[in-house]
């Protein structure tokens, strides 16, 4: 790709984008729920397309397939990670053990799970719409249309956005 900033001779470290903030969100979650399996019930709604991260989604789709361990038995084993590991590579061959022991590190208060989800599912939201909004305005300003006709896809494509 010629005008790709990565290909750029003078681009450097410091000029890769940091990641948004919900990243750490669903980096919190994800910890919360590798240390307590039993909060997934506390996600509601919550769903894998939800998440900003390929990898952070295909593990939360492994937790909510593994059935949760006993929690005594969790403390002592690492059985239901390795499990949920495996089954997550699949999707995202790039997830290790040490990712995982990130995740485990970075979060902090186990019992803001729900609220975690809450903030991840406000994002995809947010995209959502980011990515409808942006849909609306190429095809309402098409001007490859003739006559300078409007697009009847305009209309319909309103409808999602206004419920």
């Amino acid at each position: 790709m010629a005008n790709n900033p990565l290909l750029d001779e003078d681009f450097g470290i410091g000029d890769v984008p940091a990641p948004p903030p919900v990243h750490y969100v669903e980096q919190a979650l994800l910890g919360s729920l590798l240390l307590d399996p039993r909060l997934l019930a506390d996600t509601g709604p919550l769903k894998p397309d939800h998440f900003g991260d390929h990898a952070h989604a295909a593990l939360f789709a492994a937790m909510r397939a593994v059935p949760a361990p006993d929690p005594e038995q969790h403390t002592k084993d690492p059985v239901w990670l390795n499990t949920v590991l495996e089954r997550a590579r699949p999707e995202a061959p790039g997830l290790t053990v040490s990712y995982l022991h990130t995740l485990v590190q970075v979060s902090r208060w186990t019992k803001h799970a729900g609220a975690y989800a809450l903030m991840i599912r406000a994002d995809h939201t947010r995209r959502t719409l980011k990515a409808q909004a942006e849909q609306l305005a190429r095809t309402s300003t098409d001007i490859t249309l003739p006559n300078g006709h409007r697009d009847p896809r305009t209309g319909r494509r309103l409808d999602p956005l206004c419920g």
